[in-house]
């Protein structure tokens, strides 16, 4: 639920920032793809900043206080979001929330901390599944709330002031739900131990690891892809017919997006334990970029509608009708993809460094992602001034294709790696030895294994692939 209400304000600009940037920034049509991308990606650059940090500080401190800095962050920033006069104070807000935001890291090292093996791959499906449903929300607001004016009030005087009023009030209440329900996990209670936490010495052995750094690789251009493909539907679906778009109106943009993530969250709770189950973790993660990349070359097919029989009332039934099948790709490809991502590195990743691994992995994903909306935007209204806008998509498409061909050597180590398997025999076989310790020593004697010593640490990270820090 945190996840839910928090990340709403992250979207819930998608349905109208393009109308906003025409009719409020006042910005010429040739150049608001680029102006929404920067808005859209400044939020994530500015993540990308700041996940690092953020990230080993909940390792070291906790995670409960670094959600509460993102949920508050976006409550404010989303709010004064709303009544930005001026393109560069909104571009400033995104960046502050972003700067003070990261949830996304933290809530998944929260996972990571209380469960393991299909349980975290389940866990990971649900934390996406409450992305989509909080881009189904966030959608819908973003679309029907835009042009509540409330009569002659001054308060929301202007169309695009109540969706973000609304998403400040999911952030509130996402900030309350933390206070009191979610459970503090990996702090480190002894000062010595945070003060040896270094986060130098957590990124060099990240970087020393082949197979995480493979992960992260595709993780960031699975993001980039992500961020840039959004955007593109959104600029798609709002330009106008005669430019070769669909000419939604942001309502209308809601309602697709909504869509979107409805069949996304029905993948979920349906289909997706099924697919695990049959096709494995790397095989699914498989089937989710096929889907990305098959849904966004295909996007624009509902706009040939328009160009081959001009407007009419079927017309427009016939490319509803194209774009939600067109849906059903799209959704299952981001219900995989980044869940099915972020459990194999989780699984393969040191149980202590969770927390930073979760936030290196999200910040640099999130520089991607900040630059793949501002390219997407820049060649999108380079595209509509050539008449072919499909362009965006053929490019995207490929990118998707791309991160099939850079996970294409897995060896089975690594396989074992990213389903859990080395860490969880390796944890079976030590449960065994503690309780046969148990069986002849004294009560009062010391037990390495239970007490956790260095030496016991250092042999289950080594059994884990993963390289000790100096």
């Amino acid at each position: 639920m945190v996840v839910v209400l928090d990340n709403i304000s992250l979207t819930v600009i998608t349905p109208f920032i393009a109308d906003m940037c025409r009719f409020r920034f006042g910005i010429a049509e040739e150049n608001v793809g680029l102006a929404a991308g920067l808005i859209s990606g400044g939020y994530s650059l500015a993540v990308f900043a700041s996940s690092f940090a953020l990230g080993h500080f909940s390792d070291v401190y906790g995670r409960k206080k670094l959600l509460l800095l993102g949920s508050g962050s976006n409550a404010i920033c989303g709010l004064l979001f709303g009544y930005a006069p001026a393109f560069w104070m909104a571009l400033v807000l995104r960046i502050l929330a972003g700067l003070c935001n990261a949830s996304v890291a933290i809530t998944k090292a929260i996972f990571s901390d209380i469960t393991t093996g299909k349980q975290r791959v389940i866990a990971f499906a649900y934390h996406g599944a409450a992305f989509s449903i909080s881009r189904a929300i966030s959608s819908a607001m973003g679309g029907f709330f835009t042009g509540v004016t409330f009569g002659d009030s001054k308060i929301f005087s202007d169309p695009y002031i109540f969706p973000c009023v609304a998403s400040s009030i999911c952030s509130v209440v996402a900030f309350i739900l933390t206070i009191f329900f979610v459970p503090e996990t990996g702090k480190k209670e002894n000062p010595a131990e945070k003060k040896s936490f270094s986060l130098l010495a957590g990124i060099r052995e990240i970087g020393k690891d082949k197979l995480m750094m493979k992960l992260i690789v595709v993780y960031c251009i699975n993001s980039f892809y992500n961020g840039a493909l959004l955007l593109a539907l959104a600029l798609f679906y709002s330009l106008p017919v005669p430019d070769h778009g669909m000419g939604y109106s942001p309502q209308s943009n809601g309602i697709i997006f909504s869509v979107f993530g409805g069949l996304a969250v029905l993948f979920q709770m349906f289909l997706f334990r099924i697919t695990l189950e049959k096709l494995k973790i790397l095989k699914t993660y498989l089937l989710g970029t096929i889907s990305l990349g098959f849904g966004g070359l295909l996007v624009p097919a509902g706009a040939t509608l328009y160009w081959i029989f001009g407007e009419s009332l079927s017309t427009d039934v016939l490319s509803w009708m194209i774009n939600v099948v067109l849906m059903i790709p799209v959704s299952v490809g981001f219900m995989t993809c980044l869940p099915v991502l972020g459990t194999m590195q989780s699984n393969a990743a040191d149980p202590a460094r969770q927390g930073l691994i979760m936030g290196t992995a999200q910040s640099v994903s999130s520089l991607f992602r900040a630059i793949g909306p501002v390219l997407a935007g820049a060649i999108f209204s380079f595209s509509v001034t050539v008449g072919a806008p499909f362009i965006l998509f053929i490019l995207i498409a490929a990118g998707y294709f791309l991160c099939l061909w850079t996970l294409r050597t897995m060896t089975q180590v690594d396989i074992q790696r990213i389903s859990g398997e080395i860490l969880e025999v390796e944890m079976s076989g030590k449960e065994e030895s503690i309780k046969s310790d148990q069986d002849v020593e004294d009560d009062d004697q010391d037990v390495g294994l239970i007490t956790g010593t260095k030496d016991d640490r250092a042999t289950l990270r080594l059994s884990n692939g993963i390289p000790n820090s100096p």
